[in-house]
């Protein structure tokens, strides 16, 4: 099953109606947020999920878990699940990666992160704010999205970090969306995509991120939230 959406569209969790409910009612707070994160854990799900930047399209397809007779959803899906993006646009502009619906906050896309992407495309390709050749640094990166354009764009260097139990995610989703599925070193294009743990107040940092400052751009979206 596949569902559309665009960025300018809320993107709502699959969640009971009470709490929906409660989402249009109250706002968005810390305990509205709390309780959407309770639902979304007893609804594990792992999906792949294609973004079309050039419109805020997303598509989103479930994917089934190989890794146990049981179906643990919580387990990486294999590369092979998530290549060969589909849908309108520049193969430059359709990113594609897996979600994993449930396990945490950082584990999916959030519409701050397609809306930063799509403020990125125009920034980059109207000579505002150019891509090509920087070193790029992202925080709270959860699935890597962001970081993952910005090496679409042309970033020498491009490094997405978030704390340890996404680390994994982030991995996969480089190799997903890195040349013949490899590591995230380009040399042809002089490119390098990595991911790196950072949690924020804590040292030293990594050797990846300690040797590679100073960054020309820092991306962070839906990082704060109140």
């Amino acid at each position: 099953m596949q569902t559309r959406l665009n960025a300018s569209q809320t993107v709502t969790p699959s969640v009971t109606p009470s709490v929906a409910a409660a989402a249009a009612a109250a706002g968005t707070n810390n305990s509205l947020l709390k309780s959407l994160y309770h639902e979304r854990m007893a609804r594990l799900s792992v999906r792949r999920t294609v973004m079309d930047v050039s419109t805020g399209q997303i598509t989103h397809t479930a994917v089934k878990d190989k890794s146990s007779e049981a179906g643990s959803p919580t387990a990486a899906a294999t590369a092979a699940d998530i290549k060969t993006p589909t849908g309108t646009g520049s193969d430059r502009d359709r990113v594609v990666m897996i979600e994993r619906v449930g396990e945490a906050i950082g584990s999916i896309v959030w519409t701050g992160a397609i809306s930063l992407c799509q403020f990125m495309r125009t920034a980059n390709d109207s000579g505002v704010l150019p891509f090509s050749g920087q070193r790029v640094l992202e925080l709270g990166a959860g699935i890597g999205c962001c970081g993952i354009y910005a090496n679409r764009l042309g970033a020498a260097l491009s490094v997405v970090t978030d704390r340890q139990p996404l680390i994994a995610l982030l991995h996969q989703n480089i190799t997903a969306n890195s040349p013949g599925g490899g590591s995230g070193e380009d040399s042809k294009h002089q490119s390098v995509l990595v991911a790196s743990e950072l949690s924020w107040g804590q040292f030293p940092l990594s050797d990846r991120i300690s040797q590679s400052v100073p960054f020309d751009i820092v991306l962070a979206s839906d990082v704060v939230y109140k």
